[in-house]
């Protein structure tokens, strides 16, 4: 669970400040996790509510966790973190069903009803 609240903190980090103010592999007590989800969306609805939307095709320059450098937009860095944030989701539902529990819904659709 830390690694996906790690990686929606460190990209809108770097869309927002240019650094990160977390690793990618800090793990955090569960109980903190959700405490730090609900930080990080309203971070992202923040985020959101006030950009502009030019900013969506600007790219912004970083070194990833291994120190390489990359420049990506930033419409394909949000892009990214919805999908990654998906993966991970259907990885930890997979484990409850193996664990025979049913998982919580987690289709978008779902949510909008």
């Amino acid at each position: 669970m830390s690694h996906i609240i790690n990686a929606e903190t460190i990209w809108l980090d770097r869309i927002l400040e240019g650094k990160t103010s977390t690793g990618v592999h800090t793990l955090y007590p569960l109980e903190e996790c959700e405490h730090r989800m609900e930080i990080e969306n309203e971070r992202y609805l923040g985020f959101l509510e006030v950009v502009e939307e030019d900013i969506f095709q600007q790219r912004i320059s970083y070194q990833n966790s291994k120190g390489a450098q990359f420049s990506t937009k930033v419409v394909d860095i949000m892009a990214h973190v919805i999908n990654h944030s998906t993966h991970h989701r259907a990885q930890i539902s997979a484990k409850i069903r193996e664990s025979g529990f049913t998982p919580p819904a987690t289709d978008f659709i779902f949510f909008t009803r």
